[in-house]
């Protein structure tokens, strides 16, 4: 067959429909074993009460493309979207704002990096800090007049965290002096003064850390896993990838 196997359109219903044991519509091509166009719906829709509602495997590029005015592709489950790779990326997203957005929790068994490229054309990963609570951080200059300050926290930071608990600052002279310490911590900020009731007038650095509004509670919180899952991310330190899996998507137009 040169052209379509089958070929459904449909102005106000489904274009193809299928119902059946293992699957309700099968297709395989060269170019696309199912593809399915939507001026205003949903390009393909598909439901299950048990296995997968959708299922594809490919030995080429892409497994499924989705290409829409909002969601590419849309997954609702116990698990939404599942990807898996033995070799790459289980699931790649790319997008002007978000290349994957979370609109719930995000977690990662392995690490959570930033990727970047340096202008010797390297390209590292930078970690992100890990916690056993939920800490927010700012940082920031002030200087010492006479031997104290008033210092303010960052009105929008302090709309995310709670202050209102206890926080820590963390203080770091930028010249000559006795020492620092914070006098008095209030929810919209902190006194520094000079050890010894010195009189200097240098910067310092500081650094904030609160804990998020909301997860103030939050702390080494325990998942369920079972045994496979649990050696599963055991093994994962031993598999760390040396490359960055760039994978080729088709355009199906």
């Amino acid at each position: 067959m040169q052209s379509d196997g089958v070929r459904g359109f449909g102005a106000n219903d489904a274009g193809v429909y299928g119902y059946g044991g293992p699957l309700g519509v099968y297709g395989g091509g060269t170019s696309y074993g199912v593809k399915g166009v939507s001026d205003s719906g949903t390009g393909v829709y598909a439901v299950s009460t048990s296995g997968y509602a959708l299922y594809a495997t490919t030995s080429g590029t892409t497994g499924i493309y989705g290409q829409a005015a909002t969601n590419g592709v849309e997954g609702v489950a116990t698990t939404g979207v599942y990807g898996y790779s033995s070799s790459q990326t289980g699931v790649y997203g790319q997008g002007a704002v978000y290349g994957v957005y979370s609109n719930g929790n995000f977690a990662a068994s392995g690490t959570k990096s930033a990727v970047v490229a340096l202008p010797d054309n390297r390209v590292v990963s930078l970690y992100a800090m890990e916690s056993p609570s939920n800490w927010f951080e700012d940082f920031g200059t002030a200087q010492l007049h006479n031997g104290r300050v008033q210092v303010d926290l960052d009105p929008t930071y302090a709309q995310t965290v709670n202050t209102t608990a206890s926080y820590h600052v963390f203080l770091t002279p930028k010249g000559d002096c006795r020492g620092l310490y914070v006098s008095l911590q209030t929810p919209g900020g902190f006194e520094v003064r000079e050890l010894q009731g010195g009189q200097a007038s240098i910067e310092f650095d500081y650094r904030v850390v609160a804990l998020r509004k909301g997860y103030e509670d939050l702390r080494l919180q325990q998942m369920e896993a079972d045994s496979e899952t649990v050696q599963e991310i055991r093994q994962q330190p031993s598999r760390r990838p040396n490359m960055i899996p760039k994978p080729a998507l088709s355009n199906p137009q």
